[in-house]
């Protein structure tokens, strides 16, 4: 049987180093082992990108309803006044909306909307309307039962967020199956004192296209998860027509002809 000397280890003998080695192993996989799994992270972390989608849309609608609540407040405590639109058409880009013979200018013509004006800035697309004459308080009132008829299946209204008075309406929708797809549908009689009117510029693209016989502006943008998302912009009989949302562009072609 050989010797064994001091330098030996003895039977049953293990290297501190290796018993730290282990422990530290022991310890790594009882912290891995608390972790929760991939199910468990989704149910505590979920995706928020419709969240996102949704709070985008609706601080939105809270800024249209801000300025529909002023410009109504405008109309009956302040007197009427115009805004240099001339100094606004000096750095706008202008095209035409109707300019049949009922907007032609005649000694008839008493109140009518001329144009619009556009100006193009760098994130967003700044619309106003030009007008002529002094309209009557009837001229400002939508005509009974004027609203959107076709509400595409699967969507409701929503209700917090939409508002109707005499002179405009703000409609919200948003998908059943709450996934995140909605449009909104924005409807007011054009005034003479300088309503404005915003929509996204900077990563929109936009084209005129015929309406059913109207010049109308649709403007198209790609989200961040892949989806598009249009605007439809126009004017007919006074009333400026809106419809955002990233619903099919056959839909908001069908809330458009649904409008009256």
């Amino acid at each position: 049987m050989p010797e064994r000397t001091n330098r030996d280890p003895a039977p049953g003998f293990v290297a501190f180093d290796t018993l730290l080695a282990e422990a530290l192993r022991e310890q790594t996989r009882r912290e891995l082992a608390a972790l929760p799994g991939p199910r468990q992270l989704a149910q505590l972390y979920p995706d928020t990108s419709a969240w996102d989608k949704r709070l985008k849309k609706a601080l939105a609608a809270r800024r249209r309803a801000a300025a529909r609540a002023a410009r109504a407040a405008r109309k009956t405590a302040l007197p009427r006044r115009r805004l240099p639109l001339r100094r606004l058409a000096a750095i706008a880009a202008v095209f035409v909306l109707l300019m049949a013979g009922t907007l032609a200018a005649s000694a008839e013509v008493r109140y009518a909307v001329r144009r619009a004006l556009l100006q193009w800035g760098s994130a967003e697309l700044r619309l106003t309307y030009e007008t002529e004459g002094q309209p009557a308080p009837a001229d400002l009132r939508l005509p009974a039962g004027f609203t959107d008829h076709y509400v595409p299946d699967g969507f409701v209204l929503d209700e917090e967020n939409s508002y109707t008075i005499e002179s405009d309406f703000y409609h919200k929708y948003t998908d059943e199956r709450d996934n995140g797809i909605g449009y909104s549908v924005t409807c007011y009689c054009i005034c003479s004192e300088g309503q404005v009117e915003l929509f996204d510029n900077e990563h929109t693209t936009y084209k005129s296209i015929d309406l059913n016989g109207v010049e109308a502006m649709l403007g198209t943008s790609q989200n961040f998860d892949g989806s598009t998302s249009y605007y439809l912009l126009y004017e007919k009989d006074e009333i400026h027509y809106s419809i955002h949302g990233n619903v099919e562009l056959e839909t908001i072609l069908k809330v458009a002809s649904g409008i009256k």
